[in-house]
């Protein structure tokens, strides 16, 4: 996956804790909320449960969660049963 993405918004920290997304990006028609955590430990729950409601506020097509560590287990089947899609530490260097 090639990040070839316009950035439409970047959310203040007030927008974003009501909403559930950090950024939406834009690209062809196609947009998509991502939630963005920068963690020394893994990402819990939270997040994805965040993010999930952001799609049909910003009327997106699909959600991101990107993060520079890893995911705990459940918010990784969380984030599975709603297809979220999971940038983790792995991913994110293979951008790099």
């Amino acid at each position: 996956m090639a990040l070839s993405y316009f950035l439409l918004y970047y959310l203040p920290l007030q927008h974003c804790l009501f909403y559930g997304a950090d950024l939406i990006l834009q690209k062809d028609g196609e947009r998509i909320v991502v939630q963005a955590k920068r963690y020394k430990n893994n990402v819990g729950i939270r997040a994805v449960q965040e993010v999930i409601p952001a799609i049909a506020y910003y009327k997106a097509d699909c959600a991101w969660v990107v993060t520079n560590s890893y995911l705990t287990k459940q918010a990784e089947r969380l984030a599975e049963a709603n297809d979220v899609v999971v940038i983790d530490r792995d991913e994110l260097i293979k951008w790099l």
